[in-house]
């Protein structure tokens, strides 16, 4: 598959196993978000991507690059010391379509170990993304799909228990060194397998800018806005605003990604603390 970037468009796709990004509206980071990534490149691409092309390629969530992904995200409760940790596993994996087209896949899987609102451990809901991905005009990218949320959780403080579903879609401008566009997903509750005690109907924007500090490092500057519409008045908005740092370092034929970040939350949120 051929990779196509601002600057590379000739140059072959890298194979990565990559922990990135959430594109979700649940789960926050606490006080640090730790990251890492394992890009593989195909024998016939080694010596022609550098790790500053690589982290300039990562920055771009609509670029076909194959990833498996991990991330740990810590969530400290308001003042009393207990904290949710969570790992997301993050497969995302292109496939090649007629005329320069391409199937993007993004799948997101969280576990996690909870102290707070109550004990709990185990799988929360799978969020799974399909873009569809035409050519690049230039610098800019437009991916769009559904988006779907399978009640898979194993806890039922851990999910929402019910099936939901709805458009997403990815605009980015790729360039050197800023990087920015935004994510946005509309999610509504389409079955409900089993008593839930509350319906999905969620809307979140993304937006983000990543900064090319040059030698594979990157500064990336986002922020996860969401409105649910179910919840009563006052508690509707989540505005995170995080801040992140990666490097991209090269091992063989790998390039590995690693770095972290902080988050702050602008609106209130109950027994939640602010800072993530």
């Amino acid at each position: 598959m051929p990779f196509r970037s601002a600057r590379q468009g000739r140059h072959p796709l890298p194979r990565a196993c990559v922990p990135g990004r959430a594109h979700d509206h649940r789960g926050t980071l606490a006080g640090l978000l730790v990251l890492a990534a394992c890009i593989g490149m195909p024998s016939a691409a080694r010596g022609q991507n550098s790790a500053e092309e690589v982290a300039q390629t990562l920055a771009n969530p609509a670029a076909q690059v194959s990833a498996l992904g991990a991330q740990i995200r810590l969530q400290p409760s308001a003042g009393d010391g207990r904290t949710n940790a969570q790992l997301r596993l993050q497969p995302v994996v292109p496939f090649a379509l007629p005329d320069g087209w391409a199937l993007l896949t993004r799948t997101i899987l969280p576990i996690s170990l909870n102290q707070w609102p109550e004990n709990a451990f185990g799988f929360g809901d799978t969020s799974f993304n399909a873009y569809l991905v035409p050519p690049p005009r230039g610098p800019w990218f437009l991916a769009f799909g559904p988006s779907i949320s399978l009640p898979t959780t194993t806890h039922r403080s851990l999910g929402s228990r019910n099936y939901a579903a709805g458009p997403t879609a990815i605009v980015a401008r790729q360039g050197d060194p800023v990087t920015t566009g935004f994510l946005a997903t509309q999610l509504w509750t389409v079955a409900m397998p089993e008593a839930s005690p509350l319906r999905t109907t969620i809307t979140t924007v993304q937006p983000f800018l990543a900064y090319n500090l040059g030698g594979g490092r990157t500064a990336a500057l986002n922020s996860e806005i969401t409105y649910n519409w179910e919840l009563p008045a006052g508690r509707q908005w989540s505005v995170p605003i995080s801040l992140g740092l990666t490097q991209v370092i090269s091992l063989g034929d790998r390039f590995l990604q690693f770095g972290g970040g902080v988050t702050y939350h602008t609106m209130p949120r109950g027994d939640a603390g602010n800072w993530e």
